[in-house]
């Protein structure tokens, strides 16, 4: 059984010239080290500017979230508490925060309906309706 060997190498295949030296790559990296300063100074701004939600969560998330929600957006981020106090966190921020939150309710309605064994039985396989869309 033979192989056919392809002999374009398209992967790299562009010409390279000599490398770049260490102050060459600190010269790029510093530029960029800065661009994403300046957006990530941006980014607060915005959120700082923005308008502000209360959210709160109940102690009961800690074994799914740890003591504190980390919730990171465009490279911020920011940790709020499962202490069962209110806390003012930007729009965006909730949003996310209230997501985790109703996925981790769906988690547990889910395994709660699957493991109430009485009304779980069936003549035929497939009349229970255990896992909803």
């Amino acid at each position: 059984m033979a192989r056919s060997q392809n002999t374009q190498n398209t992967v790299g295949s562009e010409e390279r010239s000599a490398p770049l030296s260490p102050a060459e790559l600190n010269k790029i990296s510093s530029a960029q080290m800065r661009e994403v300063d300046q957006r990530t100074q941006k980014n607060f701004q915005t959120l700082r500017a923005s308008k502000k939600i209360q959210v709160q969560i109940s102690p009961l998330y800690k074994p799914y979230f740890g003591e504190k929600m980390a919730v990171g957006l465009n490279g911020l981020f920011i940790y709020v508490p499962l202490d069962g106090r209110q806390y003012a966190v930007p729009r965006q921020y909730a949003r996310i925060i209230k997501s985790r939150i109703r996925q981790v309710d769906e988690l547990s309605a889910k395994t709660n309906r699957m493991s109430d064994v009485q009304s779980n039985l069936e003549s035929s396989p497939g009349i229970l309706p255990l896992l909803t869309k």
